[in-house]
């Protein structure tokens, strides 16, 4: 299993925070919808500027990255499909100038253009569609608004791995149906994307885990990634059931520590079960930082992040060193 962060806007600050803790997570699912083209445009900053600049600089740093398209129903529109492409093909030509040859007094060194350290691993477009903010229309509002912006990248990229169809929340019958209606409509992803979370119980989400593994398997797509995925460290609660609302998430395992110790037992849990099973190919984990909370992501508000707000790691950094 290899692991990453999901960050919502990485600039110099944050990815030496990520150097300093996490030395040996290089991978990047970097967030770039709609909604926070808006956020930035405002500022006078243009989103494709913000959007390459932010990518590149991982980048540079080293970070393989996935582009994340999603964040809102309004990035589903085929109008946003130019401004994507664009985006894409910025990364995609990126080069970082390199000194080659010996040093000589007086005799400046040449330079060459070279391909940064980090490697755009794909761009996926994970979406939530029984969350009315996500995709207006549900699944079907999905894949019509998808389907397009599939094609246009795909027509300009043939090559660039892309990923669907995320679905937290999905009913079982809906991601079959979902992934067979993007192949019908001619936007099959290259890889599948999941969001996987454990506050259903552990055997529960075992048995999910294998089974999606089969449907993924049955629609041909070997590589699966895990874009999102964590746990809390809310106290256990008799008859605790999955729910996000003003009470956040609520688990029934037992554990009546403080947060932390709770965080700490459930990710070491969690990881135990990504460390055996290499037929996937990355677990996202939230930063948690205010950062996302001025963006708008209300979920960082159940504790999902291995960092805290105040950019102090959570002791679960100790299984990345």
């Amino acid at each position: 299993m290899r692991y990453g962060l999901i960050s919502f806007a990485p600039n110099a600050p944050k990815l030496d925070r990520f150097a300093e803790h996490l030395p040996l997570l290089k991978t990047l699912r970097v967030e770039v919808g709609h909604h926070f083209w808006q956020t930035h445009e405002r500022s006078g900053i243009s989103y494709e500027d913000w959007a390459v600049a932010s990518i590149t600089l991982a980048m540079t740093r080293g970070y393989d990255v996935y582009i994340q398209l999603i964040g809102h129903a309004d990035d589903l529109s085929p109008e946003h499909a130019e401004r994507i492409v664009e985006v894409v093909s910025r990364v995609l030509d990126y080069r970082i100038t390199k000194k080659v040859g010996k040093r000589r007094r007086g005799v400046p060194r040449r330079t060459r253009e070279v391909e940064p350290p980090g490697k755009l691993l794909g761009v996926t477009f994970d979406a939530e569609w029984t969350h009315g903010p996500y995709v207006v229309g549900g699944a079907a509002g999905y894949v019509a608004g998808v389907a397009p912006l599939i094609r246009a990248l795909r027509s300009a990229h043939p090559d660039l791995p892309i990923g669907a169809p995320g679905g937290t929340h999905s009913d079982d019958d809906t991601l079959q149906r979902v992934l067979s209606e993007l192949a019908a409509a001619g936007a099959k992803p290259s890889f599948g994307t999941v969001h996987v979370y454990f506050d259903k119980g552990w055997s529960e989400a075992d048995a999910r885990m294998a089974w999606l593994r089969r449907v993924f398997d049955d629609y041909g797509l070997a590589d699966v990634a895990i874009t999102e995925t964590g746990v809390t460290g809310q106290e256990s609660k008799a008859g605790g059931f999955l729910g996000i609302g003003s009470g956040g998430r609520v688990y029934n395992d037992g554990l009546r520590g403080s947060a932390d110790d709770n965080f700490h037992a459930r990710f070491a849990r969690m990881k135990s079960r990504y460390d055996v099973d290499d037929r996937w190919a990355a677990a996202m984990l939230y930063q948690e930082t205010e950062e996302a909370e001025d963006l708008g992501r209300e979920e960082h508000g159940h504790g999902f992040g291995i960092f805290r707000n105040d950019w102090s790691p959570k002791s679960v950094v100790e299984f990345f060193r």
